[in-house]
């Protein structure tokens, strides 16, 4: 499935959140710069941790992303004309907020790879 919920092309529905495609992965990774566990997850309709029973899975990812959107825990833009972000996205859950869709909205995205180590020129 998408995001938006609709059936990916050449994909079969399936019965059980168990058989659902996807990417697996740890919910707990390490930060290769920090060495700081991390959380490991975005919300997703067919999240499931492997092993768990399927209440007990979802009973717990409710907590989790119930803590990481916790109003102590989240920060909020206002956004203002030449504003720019950056945020480390291995440890750092986003999305964007409903906007006027006749609002004029550009976006620029960069994404920087193999940084690690590197130092600033003198």
């Amino acid at each position: 499935m998408t995001a938006g919920g609709n059936l990916r092309p050449n994909h079969n529905m399936f019965t059980s959140i168990a058989e659902a495609p996807g990417a697996r992965h740890p919910i707990i990774r390490t930060h290769p710069d920090t060495g700081r566990p991390a959380l490991f997850l975005g919300r997703r309709l067919h999240a499931w941790i492997i092993g768990e029973d399927i209440a007990q899975s979802d009973a717990l990812l409710d907590r989790l992303w119930d803590h990481c959107t916790n109003d102590d825990l989240t920060y909020r833009h206002r956004w203002q004309e030449g504003d720019l972000l950056m945020w480390d996205n291995r440890v750092t859950m986003h999305r964007r907020e409903h906007f006027d869709a006749g609002a004029r909205r550009v976006m620029h995205r960069t994404q920087l790879k193999g940084n690690r180590g590197v130092e600033a020129a003198a």
